[in-house]
């Protein structure tokens, strides 16, 4: 499992951004952000909720990854992503998505009502 640094250090990267970038986009200071990804520093409620902004990953997911919430199930995990990405998307884009959900149940014989699987 990645830890909560690389984790978090590997997204920066992906983004081509700095560590002053990050900073900036965070409201964090350099120092505090060096610090905690360099493993001299933990990193706290604040700081997880400020670098999942920028980062646009929920805040509950790097809060377990820095140890401040205990390990959720995978399907907890799954939805908290779901949530994020549903958020970032367009009303049409939502729509599609829901559409796309509903023919995936329908399309393997599944009953709305009481399907809960």
């Amino acid at each position: 499992m990645t830890s909560f640094n690389e984790y978090v250090s590997g997204e920066i990267k992906k983004r081509g951004w700095s560590m002053r970038e990050v900073s900036r986009r965070a409201g964090l200071s350099h120092t505090t952000v060096t610090e905690v990804l360099n493993d001299n520093r933990e990193p706290s409620w604040e700081f997880c909720a400020a670098i999942a902004k920028p980062l646009e990953v929920s805040p509950v997911r790097l809060f377990r990854m820095a140890g401040l919430l205990p390990d959720g199930d995978n399907e907890e995990m799954t939805l908290d992503e779901l949530i994020q990405i549903m958020n970032r998307l367009t009303r049409q884009e939502r729509e599609n998505v829901l559409k796309f959900a509903w023919f995936l149940i329908r399309d393997r014989g599944a009953n709305y009502d009481t399907d809960t699987d």
